[in-house]
This record gives structure tokens, sequence and C-alpha cells, in this order.
């Protein structure tokens, strides 16, 4: 749907997870929850970014080429009407 990979499926599942069950007692201390949530924020924000700019210079039918699409003409309207305002 989104467009991921499927070579990143499995990490970007993981990832997504370990960012929405942070009560499990999986770890020892709030430091080592701490440092593994940022670990796949990470994960997730590297994947994602990677995958913009995939659909930027090759878009595809997917939601990151409709999200990375709606941003240039958010972009583009945006500078139109402040350079048009002055």
């Amino acid at each position: 749907m989104i467009g991921i990979d499927q070579a990143n499926h499995e990490a970007v599942a993981y990832a997504a997870e370990a960012l929405f069950s942070t009560s499990d007692d999986e770890y020892a201390s709030i430091e080592e929850c701490a440092t593994h949530m940022v670990t796949q924020l990470g994960v997730l924000t590297q994947t994602g970014g990677e995958l913009a700019r995939k659909r930027r210079a090759d878009p595809q039918g997917d939601l990151m080429t409709n999200i990375v699409q709606a941003r240039s003409l958010t972009s583009i309207c945006w500078r139109t009407r402040t350079s048009t305002a002055r």
C-alpha cells in the first residue's frame, strides 16, 4: 500500500510494533527501552526517507508517491502564493 520494498517489510513491521508496545517488560530499564525506541524510530525514518527519494525519482501507484507528489505541489503553491504577495 505505501510501497515499502518486500525486503524491508519485516524490519519496518518490527520497528512500528516496537514503538507501540513500549509497556512490554522486555527491557531491564527505561534507558534500554528508550534506546530501543530511538533505534526503531531511526529504522522507520531511514526507510521512509529512502522510499520518498525513490518515489520522487520513479513514481509508482502507491501511497508514498501520492505523499511526495502532494508535498511537492504544496511547496509549489506556497512559493507561488508568497512570491505574489510581495
